[in-house]
């Protein structure tokens, strides 16, 4: 269903816009489902949510750009993940990515791009729009699994943050929630809530802050540019879809699955009150994630045959974090 959207203090350029994206997504999931693409792109971005899994996908593009020489592989290592980028920083962006890639006539000058980055529509600056994938994670195991990573796990700044937290560094995530206000990482990472949204949204004006009508933008670009959004909880069907897909870049991925390590400093589970916070916390993330899990289904179901249907979701209180780091 769309969202509801106030249009109350609305101008009316941004009422249309909102308008607009809510009409898009009106449509049944089913119509939305592309199995194939007209032709393979040459620019593939991968603008990687944080703690959704993206190591694994990266790990497989490491294997065919740098071991089979299949395609031209760039990581970047600058992180946009909280805030809306200005339109000559997205413009400096877009150039920079098309220029890493060699001419389209050559398939290994093809480019996969990933970083940590919103949404950006090239053709807004003049430039052939590329694929686009992601990975989405139900919001709820992603909050808890930012807060362990950063705390406990493989963070580089998990000295600093301990001299700064102080007795908090130690605290679960239900004392943190328990203690909100006091809780220091809590409120230095409200941008955490609802950052799946925000990734889809983009940069117009319309995706400032998390609202029904950055969720309605979010789904309309889901829906239009991006190839495939796989699910952290099934990635290897998430690989099936983009072996179908983009051949090209993932033609027999399944062959090059890492196998995927549990964080060993995840933490205590979470209790049904924590969850409940965190699921009204990331309302539109939960929504968003809903609607693409929808998309993710009906794609399988019309693209693939399935190795094992999925089985019945378990409680997060029960395991919040199975997905790798």
């Amino acid at each position: 269903q769309a969202a509801r959207v106030s249009c109350t203090g609305m101008t009316a350029p941004l009422l249309l816009v909102v308008l607009l994206a809510l009409l898009a997504v009106d449509s049944s999931v089913a119509d939305a489902v592309q199995c194939s693409l007209p032709e393979q792109p040459h620019i593939l971005v991968y603008n990687r949510i944080p703690k959704a899994g993206s190591t694994s996908l990266k790990h497989i593009g490491d294997i065919f750009s740098m071991e089979q020489g299949r395609y031209r592989r760039v990581s970047s290592r600058e992180f946009f993940m909280w805030g809306m980028l200005s339109e000559a920083t997205q413009a400096e962006l877009v150039r920079n990515i098309t220029s890493l890639a060699g001419p389209s006539s050559n398939p290994r000058t093809a480019l996969f791009y990933d970083q940590h980055v919103r949404f950006i529509d090239f053709s807004q600056f003049g430039q052939p729009q590329p694929a686009y994938i992601n990975v989405v994670r139900d919001p709820v195991e992603r909050f808890v699994s930012s807060y362990y990573y950063f705390l406990r796990y493989r963070s580089m700044k998990r000295q600093e943050l301990a001299a700064k937290l102080g007795a908090q560094a130690n605290w679960t995530i239900d004392e943190c929630l328990q203690q909100r206000t006091q809780c220091m990482w809590f409120q230095d990472n409200l941008l955490e809530h609802n950052l799946q949204t925000m990734f889809f949204c983009g940069h117009s004006e319309v995706c400032r802050s998390p609202s029904a009508a950055a969720l309605a933008q979010a789904k309309r670009n889901m829906i239009t540019h991006y190839a495939v959004v796989g699910l952290t909880s099934r990635f290897k069907d998430t690989v099936r879809l983009l072996e179908h897909t983009l051949p090209h870049f993932f033609g027999n991925a399944t062959k090059f699955i890492k196998h995927r390590n549990r964080n060993p400093n995840k933490g205590p589970g979470l209790s049904k009150e924590s969850e409940a916070v965190l699921r009204h916390l990331n309302q539109y993330d939960t929504e968003l994630f809903e609607y693409a899990r929808q998309l993710f289904d009906e794609k399988v179901q019309q693209c693939l045959t399935p190795d094992i249907l999925p089985a019945p979701r378990p409680s997060l209180a029960n395991d919040i974090d199975n997905a790798p780091p």
